[in-house]
């Protein structure tokens, strides 16, 4: 079951959380505190909306006709790849490290599973996006990816 703060999803916004690039929006803490509605949410006011700044949703959505980044016959492209790459010693947090990882899982096992699953993930402290803003970095991702 996936929430949005304290209310509960309806079923036609649930895909909303899941994000072209591969990220599990449901485990953002600017979604959580009600500043975005997901990057895939249309019609939004809200004033960090990934809908209005994300430039995944710009190549999939607007200059291709495509859900996410894995439908693309340049999957990872260069944009994607930067994005994901870890950095020794850049303070890039673990969610981006895992977008492709991501990606691909959820072609394998469909979007509602994936979304369960990140769900779970988020739930048991596995996977989190935030807070943001560098006075709430800490160290940087311990991931070998």
């Amino acid at each position: 079951m996936l929430f949005q703060g304290k209310e509960k999803l309806g079923e036609g916004t649930k895909q909303q959380l899941a994000a072209p690039c591969g990220i599990y929006c449901g485990a953002c803490s600017i979604f959580h505190d009600g500043q975005c509605a997901g990057c895939l949410k249309e019609n939004i006011e809200a004033p960090n909306a990934g809908i209005k700044q994300c430039r995944f949703y710009k190549c999939t959505h607007i200059k291709n006709d495509f859900f996410d980044c894995s439908e693309c016959e340049l999957f990872p492209c260069k944009m994607l790849n930067r994005f994901s790459q870890l950095r020794p010693g850049k303070e890039v947090r673990h969610y981006r490290h895992v977008t492709i990882d991501c990606l691909d899982r959820r072609k394998e096992i469909g979007i509602e599973a994936w979304m369960k699953e990140m769900d779970d993930k988020y739930r048991n402290g596995e996977y989190h996006i935030g807070p943001f803003g560098r006075e709430h970095w800490g160290t940087p991702c311990a991931c070998v990816k």
